[in-house]
């Protein structure tokens, strides 16, 4: 178990940790989600035993850490650049900390082909020069630098933003399943909600150095705790005064006094009233739509003003611009938050 206790962080006269405290559980993918600069880096950095802090602890497990030097700390980690050497094989580039450590040759042979297995790196691909690798293949080098020196934690700082769309989708999953595989408690950040979202056991989201909500994905996404959180996490619509009237006046008695919102994905959008499941409907007009395959993104306009909609194309139904239809809303789905506390400021 990993636990920051009242960690305090400082640059001169900009303190980028204040009084942080979380903790990670044994064995668990925990995440650090939010903005550039809100102190996600800082913090895996000041556990890695990189950055210093001024006041504060960390524990792992039952040992205080906090002044250990990195290597002492039982932590691995990869970074986004990944900082391998390019003089150097795959092979030689993974079994470096070994080197160093002074392993004795065949040890450093065996351990190295197992992580690399471990990674799914070839021996043909151990053998190869850094450069001759792709992107994908640079960072499982990476990882497995990392991994073979056993470590308890492994962290990573936002080790797939440098690759393509496609390529960090499949990591992601792969990413994932070496965790589960080795059992390995790891900390990851980024800002990339859909990544936090997918790969996550739970995630810490970080806003100007303070954490707004911990908690596993589906309770950030659907039961965010401020409204940075829910502005941060995925899309949704906020809902216009005019809006809130009118579902009002239907029986959903939402707070004047509040900013309300709900995701495109919880609106039930049908031809007519009769037709929609959800307890409250409202008439709109299409403005546009997105079609994604199995799903479109509707644009809809009511009198209160516009709503984006998700809908699953499954029924053989599809709305052009301009065609009349009904929007359902269900109040449970609705998230509120007091006006003018822990504002959106995305």
């Amino acid at each position: 178990m990993i636990q920051f206790d009242g960690i305090e962080v400082t640059y001169g006269d900009f303190t980028a940790l204040p009084d942080f405290n979380l903790t990670v559980q044994d064995g668990e993918f925990f995440t650090l989600l939010g903005p550039s600069g809100c102190g996600k880096s800082t913090a895996l950095r000041t556990l890695a035993g990189f950055i210093q802090p001024s006041a504060g602890k960390i524990w792992s497990e039952d040992r205080d850490i906090s002044k250990l030097h990195s290597s002492k700390r039982g932590i691995g980690m990869v970074f986004q650049n990944y900082a391998l050497f390019p003089s150097m094989t795959v092979r030689e580039n993974i079994g470096f900390g070994l080197k160093v450590a002074k392993t004795p040759k065949a040890e450093i042979e065996s351990r190295v082909s197992e992580a690399g297995s471990q990674v799914n790196l070839t021996e043909e691909q151990l053998d190869k020069g850094v450069a001759e690798l792709s992107g994908g293949q640079q960072q499982r080098v990476a990882i497995a630098r990392a991994l073979i020196m056993k470590p308890e934690v492994l962290l990573l700082d936002e080790p797939l933003s440098n690759l393509d769309a496609q390529l960090r989708q499949q990591l992601r999953i792969q990413l994932k399943q070496l965790q589960v595989d080795a059992g390995i408690t790891t900390v990851y950040v980024t800002h990339d909600q859909e990544e936090a979202l997918s790969m996550s056991d739970r995630i810490a989201v970080l806003n100007k150095g303070k954490i707004e909500q911990v908690g596993t994905p589906d309770e950030l996404y659907n039961n965010s705790a401020t409204e940075f959180v829910c502005n941060f996490l995925g899309e949704v619509n906020r809902l216009t005064p005019e809006t809130v009237a009118e579902l009002n006046k239907l029986g959903a008695r939402l707070s004047e006094e509040q900013n309300h919102y709900i995701r495109p994905e919880k609106l039930k959008v049908t031809a007519d009233n009769s037709e929609n499941p959800a307890p409250l409907t409202l008439p709109s007009t299409v403005l546009s739509r997105q079609y994604n395959g199995s799903t479109s993104v509707y644009d809809l306009g009511t009198p209160g003003g516009k709503i984006r909609a998700l809908r699953m194309e499954n029924d053989g139904l599809s709305f052009d611009a301009g065609h009349p239809v009904c929007i359902g809303f269900d109040p449970q789905w609705i998230l509120s938050f007091t006006k003018g506390h822990n504002d959106a400021g995305i």
